[in-house]
């Protein structure tokens, strides 16, 4: 028998590598968790708004300041993460016309057993179309972790989300455009970017359309280029379709995505 060439040995054994899709996961995760919560939370007032979204007051005159509170364990309110997911969602802001702007807090939350990825969102804009249903919402993160401990990270992003709430909060549909990198202080970075992403209430594990890529760079100058788009099959998995560099996969196959801490 003939030796296989080396060239060959090492393509295979990089050829059958998963892609590392877990920053995209987590990224589409929150700002799914994020873009619904606000959209729920800025509707409030409105008459068609589910007995599961309570205000702790009643808004009279612009600006109306408050806080609402969304119990995630009615299913007029269910999550548009996971299907047994518990827990609740308080909302402060400023109530002026058809602008809200928020602060979200997330408490005890139980996605199918597990968490969500921390959003470290500190202030969230939504504007609410009164006819429609429809909310637009958009935040910007920007963090700094590890001053005290000397392994820092700093992390930059900007979401939009466009929310349909005209069935219902549980039967939402949000369609997601934005991006974000993340660098420590070994020269590693990521950047990523999600471009018409679509959440629907029908399918709680993963979008069912539109794509996402994905650039890491580790120290040493390496680089990853990753490309994957979203099905309507719900099975919590995505379909990759370009892997080069750190990351070499077979594409047109579906690996797995978590947009929750399992």
């Amino acid at each position: 028998m003939r030796p296989i060439p080396a060239s060959l040995v090492v393509f295979g054994l990089f050829a059958c590598r998963e892609p590392q899709l877990q920053p995209i996961g987590e990224a589409v995760g929150t700002s799914v968790a994020v873009g619904w919560a606000a959209a729920v939370a800025a509707r409030a007032d409105q008459p068609d708004s589910p007995a599961c979204v309570s205000r702790s007051e009643t808004c009279g005159a612009d600006p109306c300041v408050g806080t609402v509170v969304i119990d995630l364990g009615d299913p007029e309110c269910a999550f548009p993460l996971g299907d047994s997911t518990t827990g609740r969602i308080e909302a402060a802001g400023t109530w002026t016309g058809d602008t809200v702007l928020l602060a979200l807090r997330f408490q005890d939350m139980d996605v199918d057993g597990g968490s969500l990825y921390s959003p470290g969102v500190s202030a969230v804009t939504a504007t609410m179309d009164l006819e429609d249903g429809t909310v637009s919402v958009a935040y910007a993160d920007q963090d700094v972790d590890g001053i005290q401990t000397g392994d820092i990270e700093v992390g930059q992003a900007g979401w939009r989300i466009e929310a349909d709430l005209s069935a219902g909060p549980a039967a939402s549909v949000l369609t997601i455009d934005g991006g974000g990198q993340r660098a420590d202080g070994d020269a590693n970075v990521v950047q990523l970017a999600s471009v018409r992403t679509v959440m629907d209430g029908s399918c709680k594990l993963n979008p069912i359309d539109g794509f996402a890529t994905m650039e890491r760079a580790n120290g040493e100058a390496d680089v990853a280029i990753t490309g994957v788009t979203f099905q309507d099959t719900c099975d919590g998995e995505v379909k990759l379709e370009a892997s080069l560099g750190l990351d070499i996969a077979n594409s047109q196959k579906s690996f797995p995505i978590a947009l929750w801490i399992p």
